[in-house]
C-alpha cells in the first residue's frame, strides 16, 4: 500500500498525478528486486549447504575405496586395523581413531594402533578406565558390544571421559 494524504482538500494535477504513480512504482519494483534478491539468496545457501554435504560423502567415498583396497591387501589383524585407522583419521571432522582391545591378564585396554591428535585424551581418562568403567572404548573392549555416544554432553553427569572429550 502507497498512501499519500493531505489535511485539507487536495486536487491532484495530472503531472503531480503521474509523479505519485511513478514513485509508487518505483518503490514497489524496489521491494520486489529485494525480495527476489532475499530469495536468490536463500537458494544460493540452500546450494550451498548441498555442495558441502556432496562434497562430504565423496571425501568419505574416497576414505572407503582406498580403505577397501588397503583391506583387501591386508594380511594381519594389526595391517586391517593400522590400515581402518590411518584412513578413518582422514575424514574431516575426525580428531582422532583408536584401535585396541582389552588384555584379559592386566585388565587393561591396549593400543593396537592410534591415528589422529587425541590430545591428551587417554591419559586423561585411564584412570577412570579402572574406577568406573564407563569409558565408551572400555565398555566396548570389556562387552565386545559397539558403543556409539551420540551426545558427548549430555544431561547425565559429566564423566571424566565426556569432559576430555568436549575438550
Amino acid at each position: 500500500v502507497f498512501l499519500v494524504a493531505n489535511n485539507e482538500e487536495w486536487n491532484l494535477s495530472e503531472p503531480d498525478w503521474h509523479l505519485l504513480e511513478t514513485v509508487a512504482g518505483i518503490a514497489e519494483a524496489t521491494l520486489d528486486r529485494q525480495e527476489y534478491e532475499s530469495a536468490i539468496e536463500r537458494k544460493n545457501s540452500e546450494l550451498e549447504s548441498q555442495n558441502e554435504r556432496l562434497h562430504r560423502v565423496e571425501r568419505i567415498n574416497e576414505v572407503f575405496q582406498r580403505l577397501s583396497g588397503v583391506l583387501a591387501r591386508a594380511s594381519t589383524r594389526r595391517e586391517i586395523l593400522t590400515a581402518a585407522c590411518d584412513e578413518l583419521a582422514t575424514i574431516e571432522n575426525i580428531a582422532f581413531v583408536w584401535a585396541g582391545g582389552f588384555d584379559t591378564a592386566t585388565e587393561q585396554l591396549e593400543k593396537v594402533h592410534l591415528a589422529g591428535e587425541p590430545d591428551g585424551y587417554f591419559d586423561a581418562i585411564a584412570p577412570e578406565w579402572e574406577a568406573t568403567e564407563t569409558e565408551p572404548s572400555w565398555v566396548a573392549a570389556t562387552t565386545r558390544n559397539p558403543q556409539t555416544v551420540q551426545n558427548v554432553r549430555s544431561p547425565t553427569p559429566m564423566q571424566d571421559w565426556r569432559k576430555e572429550a568436549i575438550q
